[in-house]
């Protein structure tokens, strides 16, 4: 389902050796954005180069191997990644350069060290996106070490983004942005910020076998009762980027474990960091928690872990219920998204991560010719009897308490409810409003979509023209009188207008009728 919020996901071209996790295997539909990791940088030149060109452009999958002699067609990851572009219309590709190799060994520091490198940088980067029909450039620089190296990038991302304007002004440019505080301090993020869609904020690693203490590797706030279990936290992290439109924020989030052996839990020592999936202490969240562990999970720092006492071994990663927390904080700081790495970890099915995040965000907005959006007001329009003028009733009262930078122009929060009702001239108690909530929001997650509230604004101001109706006969048999019965004298007055031959005997069965009673009078 789609969402108002960035959904990216990094595929990892390594992953369809070991851990046999092809671009077909992606659930397209659950991403915004899938971001192909990583092509390396020529330190000598500056220019863009395949990793593993049999992995990103050579395999053939479905794909016959018969092929003319002198055609260079394009197969492999990226041929997959056009395919799922031309089923799933909305979905965005990028090419992520560099990463944490290709930063360590000093090729992204190098090739982007001089004026000439950069642009053959910026230059290469962008022929590539347009040669395999990508949507744009991600850049992962783990680190700039100083001014020098700062500087060096924001002008890497100047240039990247003159290229890709001039290519197609629709193509984006993001980086994979870090969380810890003394690799923040060293960026410009302000001049970064002028070139850049949208920031991967990479929210974990928090911990690991680099650590003084066994810890939670992804928590979004600090513990003050446990300081040795949170060294860094993703709430501190975030103000350190508070320069940055907070919606080009996106949270990144783990689809692995990380694990400490020999320890008593978070704060506590440890000794190495246990066997782990595909490289030592790193277990795929797929195949977590291990057998033998229990779950732990903390709401106040929004982390969760598993331990098995018998082993000693603790394992830091999201659970379900914590993705849910880390949606519902994204929400509620008005961040822009959520990006997870690397997406070959996640379950199928139930207990997705990714899944459980998409269904904690509120839907997309839809535009007014979308299908869905229209099957519905064409559904209410026959059932309720709204006419065009109401519907611009009820949609201008809903509009003035939308927020479209953050939520888009079909969600407003919970409680604005009332005050939107009361727009549309509807004084409604706090038993009516929680009523309504209840039926629109029943999971309380404090959002209301517009078709939903179009449907209960539609059916109140249906029952308010019923009432005004019976308002007007009322009056038309009393001659006005608001407040008293209709007795057997305003009925032959009636029947005496209207040229009816009525007796009085059967205006009489029609009062006792109307009263449920044996009455001579009907009140309103």
């Amino acid at each position: 389902m789609a969402t108002g919020f960035r959904t990216v996901g990094y595929y990892v071209d390594w992953a369809i050796y070991g851990r046999n996790f092809k671009p077909q295997d992606l659930k397209a539909d659950q991403f915004s954005h899938i971001l192909f990791a990583f092509v390396k940088i020529n330190r000598d030149t500056g220019e863009i180069q395949l990793a593993d060109p049999w992995a990103d452009t050579d395999i053939h999958w479905d794909e016959s191997w018969d092929v003319p002699a002198g055609v260079t067609n394009v197969y492999g990851i990226f041929l997959q990644l056009f395919k799922l572009k031309k089923v799933h219309r909305n979905l965005k590709t990028m090419l992520s350069i560099g990463g944490w190799t290709y930063s360590q060994d000093g090729s992204f520091a190098a090739g982007a060290s001089t004026p000439e490198k950069r642009d053959k940088f910026a230059r290469s980067a962008v022929q590539m996106v347009k040669d395999f029909g990508l949507d744009g450039i991600d850049l992962d620089w783990e680190y700039p070490v100083d001014a020098t190296e700062a500087a060096n990038y924001v002008d890497l991302l100047r240039l990247c983004r003159q290229y890709l304007n001039e290519a197609n002004p629709a193509f984006e440019l993001s980086i994979a942005a870090p969380c810890g505080a003394d690799k923040i301090q060293k960026l410009d993020i302000p001049g970064m910020d002028r070139y850049l869609d949208f920031w991967n904020l990479m929210a974990y690693d928090f911990a690991g076998s680099w650590s003084q203490a066994a810890g939670h590797a992804s928590n979004i706030f600090g513990s003050t009762s446990n300081p040795a279990s949170t060294e860094f936290s993703f709430d501190t992290a975030l103000r350190m980027y508070s320069a940055v439109n907070p919606h080009k924020l996106v949270v990144g989030m783990p689809l692995y474990g990380r694990g400490f052996a020999n320890t008593d839990g978070p704060g506590k020592p440890y000794q190495g960091t246990g066997q782990g999936n595909w490289e030592t202490g790193v277990w795929d969240y797929k195949n977590l928690p291990l057998p033998g562990s229990q779950e732990y999970q903390d709401d106040q720092l929004i982390a969760s872990y598993s331990y098995d006492p018998a082993q000693r071994l603790m394992i830091s990663y999201d659970t379900p219920h914590i993705a849910e927390l880390k949606a519902k904080y994204i929400m509620s700081r008005g961040l822009g998204g959520a990006m997870w790495w690397e997406t070959s970890g996640d379950k199928v099915g139930a207990g997705s991560l990714v899944q459980t995040v998409i269904d904690t965000f509120p839907p997309k907005k839809r535009t007014t010719a979308a299908p869905a959006k229209k099957k519905v007001r064409v559904k209410l329009a026959q059932d309720l009897s709204l006419s065009t003028e109401e519907e611009q009733e009820v949609r201008l009262a809903f509009d003035y308490f939308t927020d479209p930078e953050e939520l888009g122009k079909d969600i407003i929060q919970s409680k604005d409810l009332k005050k939107a009702f009361s727009a549309l001239g509807f004084n409604l108690s706090p038993g009516e409003i929680k009523e309504i909530k209840e039926t629109i929001d029943p999971d309380d997650e404090g959002f209301i979509v517009y078709e939903l509230f179009l449907e209960v604004a539609a059916m109140k101001m249906k029952d308010r023209d019923g009432k005004d109706e019976l308002d007007k006969a009322f009056s038309l048999f009393t001659g006005g009188d608001d407040e008293g019965p209709i007795t057997l004298q305003h009925l032959q007055r009636v029947a005496k207008a209207l040229n009816e031959n009525v007796t009085d005997d059967t205006l009489r069965d029609m009062l006792r009728e109307a009263s449920s009673g044996d009455r001579n009078e009907v009140n309103k």
